[in-house]
């Protein structure tokens, strides 16, 4: 993307939810779309669930609400009521992530209150992640399609929504795919951006299309993720920390005899080896954290200590690396070999996983 770029997305920016949603209601809503209602019915098909379409019935008309509300109490991004032939309306229920994190409960809620205000109606409920946001949905896909809800990523939407029959003169769809697309290009090639410049914060990321710091990052992690996926150490949660964008190995929890849990997690620019504290083991700190600092430095990838932190979540060692100079597969490298060295040996220090395997 450039500065002068008359995309209406890109001027408005990407982040903003409403801009997706308000393109994709005016386009599956059946009194302004330009498409035809058999068009529209492949769409919605893949925005929601079989639950919402009878065997057979014919779909007569769409309407697509944004906001919708129940009350005061909840609103949902975006409703489809599907209209049938001789059989009951139904509701595709659309909660739209850009940048912020996919959470399994904001589903739930979107259905409880729905449930409340509409039993026995067909629905079905959707995450629809089209950003940095994305990446926060790969460890939770599982729960969310064992609660029966669906996911669209960016990768998926751009497959639903691009090449439709829109004539080249309404702007608005073709702003909005290549957008889409662009936004899928800088997922790509996050790296390749980052080699060009000296840190993540650089602001000609900004003039690319990237989004300072969380969505930046997030991307970081999504790609190094791809590569640990390949290797040992699976499962890896990305998530927005207190203070900071995570992502957690969680395969890799141990805990010991004084119930204080230990995992693994990047911050930042960092891989660090984390504890979780309480009040009945904090006492029991500072002596293990010298420990863990004495075996952790005695790993071949060099790193440092931590500064002594209060809380409940607190470091006990880190290891650094520079995104913008070091090659994603060179990093990945020395995720292995540091997890690889000092994983195993923390069982001297009696850490085990808490099923005991």
């Amino acid at each position: 993307m450039k500065k002068n770029s008359d995309n209406f997305v890109d001027v408005v920016g990407f982040q903003f939810e409403k801009i997706h949603t308000g393109v994709i209601a005016w386009l599956l809503d059946s009194e302004r779309s330009p498409l035809d209602i058999h068009q529209l019915e492949k769409i919605a098909r893949r925005l929601g669930t079989d639950a919402v379409f009878p065997e057979g019935a014919e779909l007569e008309k769409i309407k697509a609400k944004r906001e919708y509300s129940f009350d005061r109490s909840l609103r949902i991004d975006l409703v489809l009521e599907l209209e049938f032939k001789d059989h009951p309306k139904s509701f595709v229920l659309i909660e739209c992530k850009t940048d912020s994190d996919v959470r399994i409960e904001q589903l739930k809620k979107s259905e409880e209150k729905f449930l409340s205000k509409k039993p026995g109606i067909p629905y079905s409920v959707t995450v629809l992640a089209l950003g940095a946001g994305q990446c926060t949905l790969k460890h939770q896909l599982p729960k969310i399609q064992k609660r029966g809800f669906h996911a669209v990523d960016l990768k998926e939407a751009v497959e639903i929504f691009s090449k439709l029959p829109i004539a080249p003169e309404i702007k608005t769809y073709h702003d909005w795919i290549a957008s889409l697309q662009a936004e899928s290009e800088r997922t790509e090639k996050i790296f390749d951006f980052l080699s060009r410049v000296d840190n993540p914060w650089d602001a000609s990321l900004i003039d690319a299309g990237y989004r300072w710091r969380f969505p930046i990052y997030y991307l970081i992690y999504n790609k190094l993720r791809d590569y640990l996926e390949e290797g040992p150490y699976k499962n890896w949660a990305i998530y927005s920390g207190s203070n900071n964008p995570v992502m957690s190995w969680d395969g890799g929890t141990l805990i010991n005899s004084k119930k204080i849990n230990l995992f693994w997690e990047f911050n930042d620019n960092d891989l660090c080896l984390k504890a979780e504290l309480t009040e009945e083991n904090k006492e029991f700190w500072e002596e293990l954290r010298q420990s863990l600092i004495k075996l952790c430095a005695s790993c071949p990838i060099t790193g440092k200590e931590t500064n002594k932190r209060r809380g409940t979540w607190v470091k006990a060692y880190k290891w650094g690396f520079n995104f913008c100079e070091e090659k994603p597969q060179d990093i990945i490298e020395k995720i292995k070999k540091i997890i690889g060295d000092v994983h195993p040996r923390l069982k001297t220090l009696g850490f085990h996983p808490p099923n005991g395997a």
